[in-house]
C-alpha cells in the first residue's frame, strides 16, 4: 500500500503504536446488516454494536454467527435522528465511532484499514471511498488511485467515522436533521472551522459499495419538512452561527 497524502507528510510515530493508536474504535450497525452486507474477511480490530431503530428487543432478531459487543434499541424516524441517539449513548466510551447505514457493502479488513489510517493522521471526520460501481451521490467521494488519503469538502453520512472530539461538538451544538441532510456537508465543515478540527477526508485505499439510491430525498418527515428543506434550515442556522463568530468590528 502506498502511503502518501495531501494531508501532510506521513512520518513514523515518535512513540510505540500502543500509544499513538486511539485505543477504542467502534462500529455501529443495524442488526440486520451485519452478516448480509458486511463480510468478516478478517479479525475485527474494533468493537461492534448492533442497533434497532424500531425499538425492538434483541430477542426479536434471528441469532447470527456474529457476536456483537453490545446492542442498542431505540425509536427514530430516520438516519439523522439515529446518529444523534447513538452518539448520545456511546460517545464517552470510545475514541472514534463509525456508523454504517443499511445499504452499504463492505468488509472488515476495509474498516480495520480505515481506522488505522484515521489514527495515523489523527482524522476527525473520515470515511472509505465509494466504488464507482455503486450508487454515487457525491462524485468527489469516488475512489481515486492517486492518493491513499485526501482532503475533501465533506464526507457523506452513509458509512463514516467521527473522532470523540468531533462528536462532542456535534452534541454540544445540538443541530441535526431527521433525514441527515445538511449534517455532513454543512454542519460538519462548520465544526471543523470553528473548533480547529481536521478537515473531512476520504481514504481511497478502502472501498465500500453504496447499493441503492437514497430514499430520504423523496420523503416528508414528522417536522413537515422534506430532506432538502431540512438541509436549507441547517444552512440558515449555520450561517447565523458564522455571523455570531465574526467580531462585530469586522461587520461594520
Amino acid at each position: 500500500m502506498n502511503i502518501h497524502s495531501k494531508l501532510g507528510p506521513l512520518l513514523p510515530p515518535k512513540c510505540p503504536a500502543t500509544n499513538w493508536r486511539r485505543s477504542r474504535a467502534l462500529v455501529v450497525s443495524p442488526f440486520v446488516k451485519w452478516g448480509e452486507l458486511i463480510q468478516e474477511d478478517a479479525r475485527r480490530e474494533f468493537d461492534l454494536i448492533f442497533y434497532s431503530y424500531e425499538e425492538l428487543p434483541l430477542t426479536h432478531y434471528q441469532r447470527t454467527k456474529i457476536e456483537p459487543d453490545g446492542f442498542l434499541s431505540f425509536r427514530s424516524e430516520f438516519f439523522g435522528e439515529s446518529i444523534v441517539k447513538i452518539y448520545r449513548e456511546l460517545y464517552s466510551k470510545y475514541e472514534v465511532i463509525m456508523i454504517v447505514n443499511s445499504d452499504v457493502y463492505c468488509e472488515v479488513s476495509t474498516i480495520n484499514t480505515m481506522f488505522n489510517l484515521g489514527d495515523l493522521y489523527g482524522l476527525d471526520f473520515f470515511q472509505p471511498a465509494h466504488s464507482p460501481n455503486g450508487y454515487i451521490s457525491h462524485p468527489h467521494l469516488v475512489r481515486q488511485n492517486i492518493l491513499d488519503v485526501r482532503e475533501v469538502s465533506h464526507i457523506e453520512i452513509v458509512a463514516f467515522a467521527l473522532s470523540k472530539k468531533a462528536i462532542e461538538h456535534v452534541l454540544e451544538l445540538g443541530i441535526y436533521s431527521i433525514s441527515g441532510w445538511g449534517m455532513d456537508n454543512i454542519l460538519f465543515p462548520y465544526i471543523q472551522q470553528k473548533y480547529g478540527l481536521k478537515k473531512s477526508a476520504v481514504i481511497d485505499c478502502c472501498t465500500i459499495f453504496h447499493l441503492k439510491e437514497n430514499e430520504s430525498g423523496s420523503m416528508r418527515f414528522s417536522n413537515s419538512l422534506t430532506a432538502a428543506e431540512e438541509m436549507e434550515l441547517i444552512a440558515g442556522i449555520v450561517e447565523k452561527l458564522r455571523l455570531n463568530d465574526i467580531p462585530a468590528i469586522l461587520l461594520e
